[in-house]
């Protein structure tokens, strides 16, 4: 599964918003919404913080890095 359906897959799981999230986590709205539609992937250690999360709350996080790999982190769009 790639990164932004298993992001927001656990999101939905947890009953939570983006904004909800994005508190969460500390990081700004603008970047769950960018997370889940594909367009940035987060650093190793921002990805580290919403495994860490979601496994605090008892939720998988099924993310397939090898999948990801195959898509280039599924950022096909990238330019500004």
């Amino acid at each position: 599964m790639t990164f932004s359906k298993a992001l927001k897959q656990a999101r939905e799981s947890a009953g939570m918003t983006q904004t909800e999230l994005s508190k969460a986590l500390g990081v700004a709205f603008s970047t769950i919404n960018r997370y889940e539609n594909g367009k940035h992937f987060p650093t190793p250690i921002v990805l580290n913080a919403i495994q860490s999360f979601f496994t605090s709350k008892g939720i998988a996080f099924k993310y397939d890095s090898e999948m990801e790999a195959d898509s280039e982190h599924g950022c096909e769009n990238t330019q500004v």
